[in-house]
């Protein structure tokens, strides 16, 4: 992606740490060290960017959940509730 934004878009500069994360650690916030964890068929990742262009910050956030949906009880939330989750 860091090379791809430098092809396109001619940045060489980010405001934060690029953050991917896949799977469990996608819960951490930006500064957590967290583990390595190879990313799995039906799993969720999310990908932080801070580029800079010119003298302009951005900041991009996305989040892909692969696989097939399915409904899945979250014990969090109230028994009478589902969540679709990846």
């Amino acid at each position: 992606m860091f090379d791809l934004a430098a092809a396109d878009f001619g940045t060489r500069k980010h405001w934060h740490q690029r953050l991917p994360r896949v799977g469990q650690n996608t819960i951490h916030p930006i500064y957590d060290k967290v583990a390595d964890v190879a990313l799995q068929e039906d799993d969720i990742v999310y990908v932080d960017l801070g580029p800079v262009f010119g003298d302009m910050e951005a900041d991009f956030g996305r989040t892909y959940v692969l696989g097939e949906p399915q409904m899945t009880y979250c014990p969090h939330i109230s028994p009478h509730q589902l969540l679709l989750v990846h």
